[in-house]
């Protein structure tokens, strides 16, 4: 799909997330916030707000996740669609979400905390080679990136650097800070 048309879907589904207030935060990333012409899916990283809550018929109060009630409104109105993976399994998990957007335009959905949100952020923007850049140079200085997790782990496996910023990861790796259009 176009760009043009991968920001469209994108902003509207983030907009309707935004709207219902299901989010902390929700940004488009991927080839999309990569600005590349031509793009195969619309990503989406968000994370998503949650509200205690007590079932009907029950005395006891749950944790709801909005973002969740946002996407299944989606699903009933037909606007989204679940999609089958690669390995011709459904995803839609807690964390990621495969999906169809009017039944052609693929669009993934992926959860994650607040203090996951930077290494997600860069991970999820990509591209491949800059990811696969990053993890290099962190094990060349005896690190281990977490791409989806907190940050970089020492060689005990303890967290030993939880970045606040994009720019602190190419900064801890020692790389030069790439912004998304100039990521391959």
């Amino acid at each position: 799909m176009t760009l043009a048309t991968a920001q469209v879907v994108g902003g509207l589904i983030k907009r309707e997330l935004e709207k219902a207030d299901a989010v902390e935060k929700c940004e488009i990333v991927g080839s999309v916030r990569r600005g590349n012409p031509e793009v195969g899916d619309v990503e989406i990283l968000y994370i998503p707000r949650f509200e205690e809550r007590t079932p009907t018929g029950s005395i006891f109060p749950e944790l709801v996740n909005l973002a969740d009630i946002v996407f299944e409104k989606m699903l009933r109105s037909g606007l989204l669609s679940k999609r089958i993976s690669k390995t011709g399994n459904e995803m839609w998990g807690d964390k990621n979400k495969l999906a169809l957007y009017n039944g052609d335009l693929a669009v993934d959905l992926f959860s994650c905390t607040e203090k996951t949100w930077v290494c997600n952020f860069l991970c999820r923007t990509g591209g491949k080679e800059t990811n696969k850049n990053i993890a290099i140079a962190a094990r060349k200085k005896g690190l281990k990136w977490r791409s989806t997790g907190e940050g970089f782990e020492g060689s005990e496996g303890k967290l030993f650097f939880r970045p606040r910023f994009e720019y602190d990861i190419f900064d801890i790796v020692g790389l030069d800070y790439l912004e998304p259009e100039d990521r391959p």
